[in-house]
């Protein structure tokens, strides 16, 4: 497999930026992983496994996950 250069995506103006939707994203926005799941492009059962495994800051709340704006926006720049 080849080694990914970053430094020249970055040289040739390909590193990847946060979309649109994200960027307008309340940092102490609430959002369920249903939710996060619609904003990310991903499966419900995906991101509460990522919760679950701490990839991505959350809180649980009575047995539920829920994420704030700022950890969404954080996850994704990683």
């Amino acid at each position: 497999m080849d080694q990914i250069n970053y430094e020249k995506e970055k040289e040739l103006g390909l590193t990847p930026s946060l979309n649109d939707v994200l960027n307008v994203i309340e940092d102490d926005a609430v959002f369920s992983p249903d939710q996060v799941a619609h904003l990310v492009g991903r499966a419900p059962k995906t991101v509460r496994r990522w919760c679950s495994e701490g990839r991505i800051n959350a809180y649980s709340w009575g047995g539920r996950y829920i994420v704030y704006g700022v950890d969404i926006k954080a996850f994704m720049k990683k």
